[in-house]
């Protein structure tokens, strides 16, 4: 079972029957589990940086940082990197 999974098995059969802010906090700690793409990128001094997409906190580096050293959001690079290489093409 994939964070995803746990947090359909949380909403759908545990909550509804239970309830309560812990499982709700339980939610919240999975769905940062799933990396998400970093947001707005800049660069200074030939590095890039980019915004958490959760809290929105900068002076992100994919070099150093999987996950949002402030709120602990997973980060999804590839997937930014990606996005990146399309906008250069698009540049050209």
């Amino acid at each position: 079972m994939d964070a995803r999974e746990a947090i359909e098995d949380i909403k759908n059969n545990i909550q509804p029957v239970v309830g309560g802010i812990s499982l709700d906090m339980a939610i919240k700690a999975l769905e940062k589990q799933i990396p998400k793409e970093p947001i707005k990128h800049y660069k200074v001094h030939g590095n890039t940086y980019a915004e958490c997409p959760n809290c929105n906190h900068t002076g992100l580096r994919q070099s150093t940082h999987d996950h949002c050293w402030w709120c602990g959001q997973r980060l999804d690079w590839i997937g930014y990197l990606r996005t990146e290489d399309l906008a250069k093409e698009g540049e050209c």
